[in-house]
């Protein structure tokens, strides 16, 4: 009896260091148990599950399921989240977020910095903005490929040169506002839809195309360079008010601005927030749904002053509580494109500026001899803007 138990108290004492060696770090040796995890900040994540990685051992934790279509802990959407290994970039090159003003209506153009490329809305019809879109792209940048093709909404001062994109570029994903995809509608303003109804036969089998509702629709992009530094971006497409505005079986192109998609692209700790028509219901649609969600470092945004329903016809409001509402401050930037040439545009740059300072607000329309904005956030987070 003493034989076998001094047996077992053997065993146990070879069995007590394996286990303490297996229970730390993968590289943590076991004469340091002292071990302190360092966790990563963005999520790791597969077709069904998510998790926080120790980038000094093997260690996982907060190892959780998806919650839907889309994941409300990691963001994880199917079809528009990437493959869970995170891919190497061989350059990773400065976000540059380009706005051209096209004389009416605007169109932005996004280089991601893992070398992929965003273009939000298409800027006016006519053959001038037809030219600028192919000299910028094809000539200027290079650009064969889109990968996120965004309509704010489906005006004819958005989708100007919708089709003309379709046809000559290859655009792997189209997002615009559901409210156009509801059969059995009548339009009272039908010309202002002529350009986006012509360019739907150019949508090709292979394009992806995402009807941006209520809910946000986040796509998180991971990526690392060839020392191995990771790095990752976040897209946010969000739809400010209701899309319940069919009346009477009728659609009203009033009521089509209000349905205006407002894009973020968060990039190092920074945000840039771009919108179409800032309108009074717009306005108050994202103040209701997102106060205090977005801390925005860089504002790019056109209206129409002369709109009965633009912020800067309403003395109380004009611009100002969207502007704290997304918490502009001193030192941030605003980028202000009309929609046409309007006294009134001044309204909202005097009331940017007071909050930014006159030297962070810049008006891009020809009257100022400024058509282009330039804004770039570098890999250490710093923002440079630039106009001419």
């Amino acid at each position: 009896m003493k034989k076998k138990l001094l047996s077992f108290i053997l065993a146990i004492c070879l069995i007590m260091p394996c286990a303490l060696f297996l229970s730390a770090c993968g590289n943590n040796p076991p004469e340091d148990p002292t071990h302190t995890h360092n966790w990563a900040t963005n999520w790791s994540k597969n077709e069904t599950e998510h998790w926080l990685t120790c980038d000094g051992c093997d260690e996982k934790k907060d190892k959780g399921n998806h919650d839907g279509d889309v994941c409300s802990v990691c963001g994880y959407e199917k079809g528009l989240t990437p493959n869970p290994s995170v891919p190497t970039v061989s350059s990773v090159r400065d976000l540059e977020v380009i706005t051209f003003d096209t004389g009416e209506g605007m169109f932005t153009l996004a280089r991601l910095p893992d070398g992929k490329n965003m273009v939000i809305d298409s800027g006016t019809t006519g053959l001038k903005t037809q030219i600028l879109i192919e000299d910028t792209f094809r000539y200027v940048y290079n650009i064969e490929k889109i990968d996120y093709f965004v309509l704010t909404n489906v005006h004819v001062l958005r989708t100007g040169q919708m089709a003309y994109i379709l046809q000559n570029f290859n655009v792997i994903n189209l997002f615009t506002p559901r409210v156009i995809r509801i059969e059995g509608q009548q339009y009272d303003d039908s010309y202002v839809l002529d350009c986006y109804l012509d360019a739907l036969q150019y949508v090709p089998n292979s394009c992806n195309v995402v009807e941006v509702a209520e809910n946000n629709c986040d796509i998180v992009q991971s990526f690392k360079d060839n020392s191995g530094n990771e790095y990752s971006y976040e897209i946010d497409f969000m739809l400010p008010v209701s899309t319940e505005i069919c009346q009477n079986n009728t659609w009203h192109s009033d009521a089509m601005c209000d349905t205006t998609i407002v894009t973020s692209i968060e990039y190092q700790d920074k945000t840039i927030l771009i919108t179409g028509d800032v309108r009074q219901r717009n306005t108050q649609g994202y103040i209701n749904n997102y106060d205090g969600e977005k801390d925005v470092d860089v504002l790019i945004t056109s209206f129409e002053a002369s709109d009965p329903y633009a912020i800067t016809n309403a003395p109380s409001f004009a611009g100002k509580d969207y502007f704290e509402c997304i918490s502009l401050e001193a030192g941030d930037y605003a980028i202000i494109t009309p929609i046409s040439s309007d006294a009134r545009c001044d309204v909202l740059k005097r009331t940017a500026a007071e909050i930014c300072g006159w030297d962070k607000v810049y008006m891009i329309t020809g009257v100022n001899n400024l058509d282009t904005a330039y804004v770039k956030i570098n890999s250490s987070g710093q923002i440079t803007v630039t106009a001419e």
